[in-house]
């Protein structure tokens, strides 16, 4: 091809796009300024909503599932003080069998409720399962009548569209709402199981563990905001995304695209949007690395102490090794529980941020909702 030609090519070339940005941009700044202890107070606000929409859906069935958590936490409770039990006989009795003699009802009763423990997380989830869909058709439901009593004026605010946009983010999210909540509740009830067996062991063990997962939960938080601040700079984007994608694949449009040639500049539009999107999305992935192997390597660090303090107080004569035991197990328990609490937490935190989005909208669109008669 020769130059005169690719300068031809790139002169018939229609203009690219112009940049897109979410206007409704008040909203996205108080979600930036929030401090940890704000959004620490966010998830409480998405758990109360999740236990709304919940109650509404089927009462019997909430209540089942929080029932199954609590019995839950007990179980884990019981499981950790009977193995603490177990562990005197087993590390300081005479001889084997005796060693296993005295072990065996203690060990009998932490298997038992072990089993039971998992039983109650066996009903908890059937009952999620039975909440899961009627909670996404509610909100889906208040989203489409929102749409449908909002005066038509509402139509034309210029961010009346990204508004919608950002708020059926939120809606779509109530599905994963209740799942992440039973995780978050349960690590919540574990690790205030584990706590209380761990405290009793040695009080030092607890906040050294407890400080192991700040810097996991303080990373994971960030990464959320990063998610958030993503989501909004992509929402026009998307929108525009959405509705090019329609006007190039419906039937009703297909003999107007090809009778006035509108496919190159139509479809150039679609590709230039798809672009820059996928290119904001790639351009934020070495902020999330260096987010995440900072929190893994501080949370590592105090691990590493955690194990190191406990060395040191059966070295120096502080704990007994049968409490050393339990120590190392109640520490494995707890770090899950601590793992599963801070993932959960972070998964509700965001949560919290587009059910923002959803509430907001629904409540200005019942604002902004006239009267209906009967006919």
């Amino acid at each position: 091809m020769s130059e005169q030609q690719v300068e031809t090519e790139k002169a018939a070339a229609p203009p690219p796009p112009p940049e897109f940005t979410y206007t409704w941009g008040r909203h996205n700044e108080t979600m930036e300024a929030l401090s940890l202890g704000q959004m620490a107070r966010r998830v409480p606000s998405a758990l109360r909503q999740t236990a709304r929409l919940a109650l509404a859906v089927n009462r019997t069935a909430f209540h089942v599932l929080i029932a199954a958590q609590v019995l839950g936490g007990i179980c884990t409770a019981a499981a950790l003080a009977a193995v603490s039990r177990a562990m005197v006989p087993l590390l300081a009795g005479d001889g084997v069998r005796e060693r296993i003699s005295d072990a065996l009802w203690p060990l009998v009763i932490a298997a038992a409720m072990t089993a039971l423990g998992a039983l109650a997380s066996l009903a908890s989830g059937s009952a999620a399962r039975r909440l899961n869909p009627g909670m996404a058709t509610l909100a889906d439901l208040a989203m489409v009548d929102a749409h449908m009593d909002v005066e038509l004026a509402a139509y034309d605010a210029p961010d009346f569209t990204e508004r919608s946009e950002a708020a059926e983010t939120g809606s779509a999210r109530s599905a994963m709402l209740l799942q992440d909540a039973l995780g978050f509740t349960g690590g919540l009830i574990d690790m205030i199981a584990v706590a209380s067996v761990l405290a009793v062991v040695h009080p030092v063990l607890l906040p050294l563990l407890l400080l192991s997962v700040v810097p996991r939960g303080l990373g994971s938080v960030y990464a959320a905001r990063l998610d958030y601040r993503l989501h909004n700079q992509t929402i026009a984007s998307r929108n525009i995304k959405h509705m090019m994608r329609w006007h190039l694949t419906t039937p009703k449009l297909a003999d107007e695209l090809r009778g006035n040639s509108m496919r190159p500049y139509a479809h150039h539009w679609y590709a230039a949007v798809c672009e820059r999107i996928d290119s904001r999305m790639v351009a934020s992935a070495p902020r999330y690395l260096v987010v995440h192997l900072i929190a893994a390597a501080a949370s590592g660090v105090f691990v590493v102490a955690t194990y190191g303090a406990l060395a040191g107080l059966v070295v120096g004569g502080y704990m007994a090794l049968a409490a050393a035991g339990t120590a190392i197990v109640a520490m494995r328990t707890s770090t899950a529980a601590l793992s599963q609490l801070v993932v959960y937490g972070a998964a509700m935190f965001q949560h919290a941020l587009y059910l923002g989005d959803y509430t907001a909208f629904v409540e200005e669109a019942a604002e902004k909702s006239g009267p209906r008669g009967p006919r």
